[in-house]
């Protein structure tokens, strides 16, 4: 769920700085990382969540089920996270977690990396993958 304070979805898939409130209200369902189209910045305004990431963003994909770590983001964590990191929520704290943030420039496309690389969320979703 998202509340925009600074543009709209058309925005920021045009390339303009955009900022939001967003409410995350469940972990991802999915069993694979993903990536976002946009850098963006991340203020953790209540709540919290567990995040899973590859131990290293340059390492392979199909390394990320074995070489993972997890890390917990508590209120005004503050996260830059590249158009390119890979990451999934795991848990989220009851009620949700209200977020601030500013997407910077689109860079890319929203997808997953599998173990046959990387799947456009449309297709990903689509083809049954998600859990």
């Amino acid at each position: 769920r998202r509340r925009w304070l600074r543009g709209d979805d058309i925005k920021r898939e045009t390339g303009t700085i955009t900022a939001g409130v967003h409410h995350i209200v469940s972990p991802d369902r999915d069993s694979d990382m993903h990536t976002h189209p946009c850098t963006f910045i991340s203020v953790i305004l209540w709540g919290w969540y567990l995040e899973r990431l590859p131990r290293d963003q340059r390492q392979d994909p199909r390394l990320d089920e074995i070489h993972t770590y997890t890390r917990m983001r508590l209120p005004l964590s503050i996260a830059v996270v590249r158009a390119t990191d890979r990451h999934s929520i795991a848990t989220v704290s009851p009620g949700g977690v209200w977020t601030l943030v500013i997407w910077l420039r689109k860079q890319g496309s929203w997808g997953f990396w599998t173990a046959e690389g990387f799947v456009p969320w449309r297709q990903y979703t689509q083809r049954g993958t998600k859990q």
